[in-house]
């Protein structure tokens, strides 16, 4: 059974789909990956990785089998592949270089006499010869790198059917997905068990993930793999164990959501990307908007150094252009982070005054939709976008607020004050403070600082308090402005741009330390770039 669903697997997924669990093979053997990525600019060279001997290997992955034909259609990337050595700055100055042609189906025989024939004729210029990797290598090693894992209760194996055989159009059980992953990594041993499970975690999560890639899911996929890539994290934080035991693994998992954060990015930002092609309702429209725009914020702020100012233009436009519309919504408690996205995005850029405008108008929908006894407050941050919508949807078809009155929480208001008073906007709360004083506020606290990182951690308490009514404004700036790092596991820490990722992809675990980090970091990066300007 386990080999019949890999190999299923392997017959639908495309060549991005399966790079992080090849990347995840290497590993195992023992292979150091030094880069993983599909664009022009790697010449043929999808991955590159330094065996356990010291020779360099390139690699270029496909998917299906592999006819002449394709072989044919694709001489040119594997003359790239073997002409150019490749330059990086983690290889060493001289090495052997040896060059793999993957794909997850069979290579059929015509293809591979003319492989053959073309590696005759590039060992007459002194070039590697390429070596073929078929899906049955890949299958054999899939089998024996994660048959450790395999669910064997019914439940367990119910879930992971469930994900596997997804359609993979928004129905990712996100929930579903980080119980199954936290299953694979639990149990304390050696540094090798910990490399083999977090290993195996990312098998799973590439089993998971498989029909999203099919249909060009980013934002599901960039969700999975930054869950994975964090429940990694909290295995490494909980174990007492050397940190290159799973840190390769969860570089890896870290990569898959980058690169889905890219290409929602550049799906965004397309020509026409924000056209409605058939009727739709304006709540699901401004819901799409807000969520793409943030993704796009967060990948340019994570990859600041790599894009130009020219190429963040449209992005700063577009974002400006919805904000001035109204085609964006804060659509629960949830779309904090995504709000944060774009506020220190637009700040990145020197916009202040329409960051400013963003975040008051933040300030005035929590304590008016929240406040005491709100008949229609905003979902917790527990409630995804799609059912914070379902909510939308009744009240504007029910046309009448709820009968009955609720006791309301706010988990985004503290981060929001903060951000106001970091900024200095004493006169903007003076005159939201009576409102926001008679708002209570609840956190999530866990047990310790790596129960952060779990998407749902049964080790915590939720803590609730409110503002003082007057307040002190030298106490509150002096909150504010407060290092408490401390609080957060050294992941978040010590990784800025995972941090970003975390809080964008886990939008219920709305943190004042960690958006105080993050505002710190951005901001200094911020004035730096201005400066330079």
């Amino acid at each position: 059974m386990k080999e019949r669903l890999v190999e299923s697997w392997l017959s639908k997924i495309n060549e991005r789909g399966y790079g992080i669990t090849f990347c995840q093979i290497l590993a195992s053997k023992g292979y150091r990956v030094i880069r993983y990525g599909h664009s022009s600019i790697e010449l043929g060279k999808d991955v590159l990785a330094i065996s356990p001997q010291g020779d360099v290997c390139a690699y270029q992955l496909k998917s299906g089998d592999v006819s002449l034909a394709d072989v044919t259609k694709h001489i040119e990337q594997l003359q790239m592949l073997v002409a150019t050595h490749p330059v990086h700055p983690g290889l060493p100055s001289t090495f052997v270089y040896r060059v793999f042609f993957v794909t997850t189906g069979d290579f059929k025989d015509p293809a591979i006499a003319l492989i053959k024939e073309l590696n005759a004729k590039w060992r007459m210029h002194r070039w590697p010869e390429v070596q073929t990797i078929g899906g049955r290598d890949l299958v054999t090693d899939l089998i024996a790198m994660s048959s450790d894992f395999w669910p064997t209760e019914a439940p367990d194996m119910r879930a992971f059917l469930e994900l596997h055989l997804a359609r993979g159009r928004g129905d990712l059980d996100i929930g579903k997905l980080a119980r199954l992953l936290r299953q694979i990594v639990e149990g304390k041993g050696s540094a090798r068990d910990v490399e083999r499970r977090s290993a195996a975690a990312n098998i799973f999560c590439s089993y998971a993930l498989g029909g999203f890639y099919a249909t060009d899911d980013h934002w599901s996929i960039f969700q999975g793999w930054t869950v994975c890539a964090s429940t990694i994290g909290y295995m490494g934080e909980s174990f007492e164990v050397p940190k290159d035991s799973w840190m390769p693994s969860f570089t890896l998992a870290k990569e898959g959501a980058m690169n889905a954060l890219r290409l929602l990015s550049e799906e965004a930002l397309c020509d026409g990307a924000f056209i409605v092609q058939d009727r739709e309702i304006d709540q699901y429209t401004r819901v799409r908007n807000t969520t793409a725009l943030a993704a796009t914020a967060a990948y340019m702020l994570i990859a600041a150094d790599r894009v130009t100012a020219a190429n963040r233009f449209k992005p700063l436009a577009l974002i400006a252009q919805f904000i001035e519309r109204d085609r964006l919504v804060f659509w629960g408690e949830g779309a904090f982070s995504q709000f944060a996205m774009l506020i220190w995005f637009l700040e990145s850029f020197g916009l202040q005054e329409p960051a400013s405008i963003l975040l008051q108008t933040l300030l005035s929908t929590v304590v008016s939709s929240n406040a005491p006894g709100s008949l229609n407050p905003l979902s917790d941050p527990y409630s995804n976008a799609d059912e914070c919508l379902v909510n939308m949807i009744k009240a504007v078809e029910n046309n009448q607020p709820s009968p009955r009155r609720k006791s309301v929480y706010s988990y985004s208001l503290l981060p929001i004050v903060t951000l106001l008073a970091r900024r200095d906007l004493r006169s903007v709360l003076e005159d939201h403070w009576k409102a926001v004083s008679q708002v209570r506020i609840t956190w999530f606290r866990p047990e310790k600082p790596a129960g952060m990182l779990l998407w749902r951690c049964e080790s915590g308490s939720e803590q609730d308090g409110g503002f003082d009514q007057p307040q002190s404004w030298d106490e509150l700036r002096k909150y504010a402005c407060r290092d408490d790092r401390e609080r957060l596991p050294s992941l978040l820490r010590d990784d800025f741009e995972f941090g970003l990722m975390f809080m964008l992809a886990f939008p219920h675990r709305i943190s004042v330390s960690l958006t105080k980090l993050l505002d710190e970091k951005l901001c200094s990066l911020a004035k730096t770039e201005n400066t330079m300007a």
